[in-house]
This record gives C-alpha cells, structure tokens and sequence, in this order.
C-alpha cells in the first residue's frame, strides 16, 4: 500500500494499493515540511530491523538518496535508516551499504508503476550524504515558500 498525507484533511490516506506483485523495500513515508518537484513531501525509505507503523514519527539518519523522475516530475527518493536501531548504528554513509541493496531500490521503483495507466518512473543514480542532506535542506526551502505565498 502506499500512503500519502492529505494536506486539506490534514491525515494520513491510501494514496493506492500497488498494481504489481511487488512490496516497498524498506518502510516508505515522507519527510514533513518539505516540496519536491512533483508537489509532494521529499519521499523516504527508512531501514530498521521491525516494520514500523503508518504515520508514525521516526528518527532516521539520511545516508543517500535515488534520482528519479515520473509523470508528475522530480521524484527524488531517500534513503536513511533508523537512528534509534543498533543494527544500523554503524551506517552512516553509501559506503556502509551493500550494492545489492541500492540496485533491489533501484528496480523496485523502476517497475512499480508498469502496470498502472498513464504512470511510469524513470530511475537515476544514487547521491551521497551530503547531496542528500542538501536536497532536504532545499525541499525544505520549497515547504517554506509555498507556505509563505500562501499566507503572504
């Protein structure tokens, strides 16, 4: 299932159930309080030891994140892990990360849609920590301005 926050409800909603026989990698959620060029939050893919429950808050460290682009622009997906997991305390940069794991992300989003009508992804490569903490920083800008509009 993938979520999205309803910024008019103010709530966590199906966004859909996913249209192939595939499952999100890791937990999937959103970084609040930031814009990415599709109109969404800057998405997130978090690495713990145990699922975590739909819209929780989570402490997670950025360690990288995938270019990519779909139907509706700039989809930028990061990677981080669980700051409070002692099995990932050690992780703190791509290097940290096996291969294997960064190309099982990679096909994951680059066929998760192709079943679904007038949708598609287009995958990129992968950013280090401090491309991704920029990317945040800047998503987070975007948050900021679209905020100040709209209450300017």
């Amino acid at each position: 299932n993938k979520y999205e926050w309803d910024h008019d409800l103010g709530v966590l909603t199906l966004d859909r159930v996913l249209h192939s026989a595939v499952y999100y990698p890791h937990d999937y959620g959103f970084i609040p309080q930031t814009l990415c060029g599709d109109g969404d939050p800057l998405d997130i893919l978090v690495m713990s030891t145990s699922p975590l429950m739909p819209g929780c808050v989570v402490s997670a460290r950025a360690i990288c994140y995938m270019v990519m682009e779909d139907e509706k622009g700039t989809d930028e997906k990061v990677l981080a892990v669980n700051a409070k997991d002692a099995h990932f305390a050690e992780v703190t940069s791509m290097k940290d990360l096996h291969d294997h794991t960064l190309r099982e992300i990679a096909e994951f989003f680059a066929s998760y849609k192709k079943l679904e009508k007038d949708k598609w992804a287009k995958v990129g490569g992968w950013r280090g920590t401090e491309d991704t903490l920029q990317l945040i920083k800047e998503s987070h800008q975007n948050y900021l301005k679209q905020m100040k509009s709209k209450t300017g």
